[in-house]
């Protein structure tokens, strides 16, 4: 799965803040780029962690979602139907 990781220099912190805005709330920071961004990795593993412990599935951005409709070549509708399904709704 890949999820878009947004990097910001942080002037008052003196380093890099990174929010990954699939996952809400899931954010890291960094003195570096390269540390910001291996915390941000390691945020978004335990995230999506608790979301399994939970039972709860990994929200889906939303470009991901359209690339994953047009690759089955479905309508949104039997996506949905499907998705549903695996729900077990």
């Amino acid at each position: 799965m890949k999820l878009r990781i947004d990097l910001q220099y942080d002037f008052e912190y003196g380093g890099f803040i990174a929010d990954c805005p699939a996952l809400p709330g899931c954010m890291s920071q960094g003195k570096t780029r390269k540390e910001a961004l291996k915390n941000i990795r390691e945020a978004i593993r335990g995230y999506i962690k608790v979301l399994r412990k939970h039972h709860q599935t990994v929200p889906l951005a939303p470009g991901l979602l359209a690339a994953q409709i047009k690759r089955a070549k479905l309508t949104i509708e039997e996506f949905n139907q499907l998705r549903r399904k695996s729900k077990g709704q």
